[in-house]
């Protein structure tokens, strides 16, 4: 009997315990399709936030990749995401200085674009307009436009 019991305790919990692995084992992909790079000078930057407050700065990034500007259109992909909010921010860094370069009002002179095709009134958008929502272990699909 008391060979059944420790049986049925390792049964139970060993399911609980698959169960629960497998629920922090579920990972997104976020797959960025990034069109309208006006060039093929310089590189392109892209990053993924996954906070509010963090969104768009670099030191606050979640993941980032950058590759050359060698097409219009490029795909990222972003693994391993657990369930959450994202957003994703690309910059067209023309001059491989690595920031995106302004004029005297502070109007970006590179291209750049966001998420969900975000736009601010001045200034990038908010983390609300850009974000995407990712659960299920699946892959979400996402263009951002430069520009």
């Amino acid at each position: 009997m008391k060979s059944i019991m420790i049986l049925f305790f390792l049964t139970v919990f060993g399911i609980f315990g698959f169960f629960n692995s497998f629920a922090e084992g579920v990972r997104n992909t976020i797959q960025v399709t990034i069109t309208g790079v006006p060039n093929q000078k310089g590189k392109v930057a892209i990053g993924l936030y996954n906070r509010e407050g963090s969104f768009p700065a670099d030191e606050n990034m979640l993941q980032g990749h950058t590759i050359r500007a060698d097409a219009k259109e490029m795909v990222v992909m972003f693994t391993g995401l657990p369930d959450g909010e994202y957003a994703v921010a690309v910059i067209h860094d023309e001059n491989n200085n690595e920031m995106l370069d302004k004029n005297m009002l502070g109007i970006p002179k590179e291209a750049y674009g966001f998420s969900n095709s975000a736009h601010g009134i001045i200034g990038p958008p908010s983390f609300q307009d850009a974000k995407i929502t990712l659960s299920g272990n699946k892959t979400t699909k996402t263009v951002v436009h430069v520009e």
